[in-house]
């Protein structure tokens, strides 16, 4: 099964993008999804 992370609200908050960014990778997430307000 496919892993996808699904983020939004970014509000250009550079630093918690990266955060949640260095999290989802070890995870597995073979799909990162940004569904607005970036």
């Amino acid at each position: 099964m496919m892993k996808i992370a699904v983020i939004s609200d970014i509000h250009a908050n550079l630093p918690a993008l990266k955060a949640v960014l260095r999290d989802v990778r070890p995870q597995g997430a073979e799909e990162i999804y940004c569904v607005g307000e970036w």
